[in-house]
């Protein structure tokens, strides 16, 4: 070895050694199990034990289904259980990170532990005791003393400890606001303003009817309620406390709060004051005012009525039911991907897309409702079996408005002339451009727009006269035919088409009754420019997907073969 190579090895063993010496203790191998695996694996805990360095004591014990503060022998208190199950799970995946043999208490914080902690169980008195010490200089890791040895962890646990007190005594002002079913705002001098939750939506009661609620609005307020906590106590209630403003939130059959609104904290950041039951008894807290501006936006009660019909997407309906004021009705039904009216006809999905979309689009005033001409009813059919009814009106003004069943008051649509056109149910039908087998075409020619060739299927290859077809080529005569199969628009009668390309496309089919062979000619006149066609039904306006498609293939073609 040389001596250059020699040296180095030196400086590195030096290194190490050093590190040894200024790390506090020497690193034994990580365990292969958690720390605690073989003390807790199958025993069912239900006793927790936390004494604190500040002579703090808590104890939690698993009584019945809930965990419960032991606060005496008589006296427990209900608890956050969340919290209780975080903490056991920590503690059964604890992983020692390193061993340190040499223990000086004083410098892990163990010779007056942040908190010791001692586990139980119905079958033994103890299962488990450790102390938690101090942090390392990172933070991120911790010293734990454990049957006389003191491993580093992940700080995790430390942390989760020092917080327990906090996390299993919450101090949020509600607990269960996911479970309310009414929200009363009742003010001194004011009618309620009352928010219910009906078949998973949220409507505000007005008068005898309802109106939709804004669920924005609604959302804002239980996320701010969710918020809330209580950050300090008042004994005395100031003066004027009788006057304030009621909140109270009902669950499906229990109450789930109560509290009227005063002023009085004495911090002006805090702000609201809350009187109320809690358990019988009244408690006065003063909170942190999170859900003051939310609870304020109550007394607007306009600002609350949702200001948009709709925010339905197609896939979400099944049916739609078309009733004109003249008592006739029209009814679709969607099986799978394909719309179909009661009698048989095609109806465009796209088109109830459209008017989705349009409905999603409007925005308007809310007016009463008085005298107004009924134009039309629509009673969609969701996926999740609801049903929901609008109703269409012309005002005296001209102007459109919609009312939902069981409402008093009508949304004034902001751009009428978007939806009308949807209220026809004959506009919804299509027809097929032409009907033929596109396994059985034989013969493609296109002539027109520059373009000029003629495709004939032979031994199913395709060619252009003798010669055959590369694949990618007879991929798109195939795809082109399938799009032509496919073609369905409204009916638009007599019309002219400018400047057409013409398809002519022959079939050959057997005829079972007489085993013969039937050449059938289906001509179609295409205008591009406008998504029109002419067929055997006439000039039919296709929906813009459908064209676009069909502009690729026939583009297709025309610079793969026809150059």
């Amino acid at each position: 070895m040389s001596r250059r190579a020699l040296v180095g090895l030196t400086l590195l063993a030096a290194l190490l050694g050093l590190l040894l010496l200024l790390s506090p203790g020497s690193p034994k191998q990580r365990a292969d199990r958690p720390l605690f695996w073989a003390m807790l694996q199958g025993k069912s805990v239900d006793r927790l034990l936390l004494r604190f360095a500040d002579g703090r004591q808590l104890a939690v014990v698993h009584r019945g289904d809930v965990w419960v503060r032991e606060r005496s022998s008589t006296t427990v208190e209900p608890i956050r259980t969340a919290p209780v199950e975080r903490l056991l799970r920590t503690l059964a995946f604890v992983e020692s990170l390193r061993t340190i043999d040499e223990a000086r208490p004083e410098i892990y914080g163990l010779a007056r532990p942040t908190v010791e902690v001692v586990v139980g169980a119905a079958s033994a008195a103890e299962l488990l005791r450790f102390s938690v010490g101090s942090a390392d200089a990172s933070g991120d890791a911790a010293y734990l003393r454990f049957a006389g040895q003191v491993h580093v962890v992940a700080g995790e646990l430390r942390q989760l400890l020092v917080e327990f007190p906090e996390l299993i005594l919450s101090r949020r002002l509600i607990e269960d606001i996911a479970r309310a079913r009414r929200i009363v705002w009742r003010a001194p001098g004011a009618d309620d303003t009352t928010l219910l939750l009906i078949e998973g939506r949220w409507v505000l009661e007005q008068g005898e009817g309802r109106v939709l609620a804004d669920p924005q609005a609604v959302r804002k307020l239980i996320d701010a309620l969710t918020d809330e906590r209580i950050v300090g106590g008042i004994d005395t209630p100031p003066i004027g406390a009788n006057t304030g403003p009621w909140l109270v939130v009902d669950g499906e059959k229990q109450r789930l709060l109560s509290l009227r609104w005063i002023s009085g904290c004495a911090a002006p950041a805090q702000g609201l004051l809350v009187e109320g039951p809690s358990n019988g008894k009244a408690r006065r807290v003063c909170l942190d005012g999170a859900s003051a501006a939310a609870l304020a936006a109550l007394k607007q009660r306009a600002s609350w009525i949702a200001r948009r019909p709709s925010a339905l997407r197609a896939w979400q309906v099944r049916g739609l039911r078309f009733a004109s004021a003249t008592g006739g009705a029209v009814e679709f039904r969607r099986t799978g991907l394909v719309w179909k009216r009661t009698d048989g006809a095609l109806i465009s999905e796209e088109r109830i897309a459209q008017f989705l979309e349009a409905m999603r689009g409007q925005r308007g005033e809310l007016v009463a409702v008085g005298e107004w001409r009924s134009l039309a009813s629509v009673e969609l059919r969701l996926e999740d079996g609801q049903r929901l009814k609008w109703r269409f009106a012309r005002l005296p003004s001209g102007r459109l408005a919609l009312s939902r069943s069981a409402e008093t008051a009508a949304l004034l649509l902001a751009d009428s002339p978007q939806v009308e056109p949807f209220l026809d149910p004959a506009s919804y039908r299509i027809e097929r451009v032409a009907n033929f087998e596109p396994i059985a075409t034989q013969r493609l020619s296109l002539q027109g727009s520059g373009c000029d060739l003629a495709f004939e299927r032979k031994d199913r290859r395709w060619f252009v006269g003798d010669v055959a077809l590369g694949r990618d080529a007879e991929h798109t005569v195939d795809a082109l035919i399938e799009e032509l199969a496919r073609l369905s628009g409204r009916p638009l009668g007599v019309a002219s088409l400018d400047a057409p390309l013409r398809l002519v496309l022959t079939q050959q089919r057997r005829d079972l009754v007489r085993d013969r062979r039937i050449i059938d000619e289906i001509t179609l006149l295409i205008a591009l420019q406008r998504c029109q066609l002419r067929g055997k039904v006439g000039v039919v306006a296709v929906s813009p997907n459908s064209c676009q498609r069909l502009k690729r293939s026939l583009k297709s073609l025309c610079r793969e073969i026809g150059r």
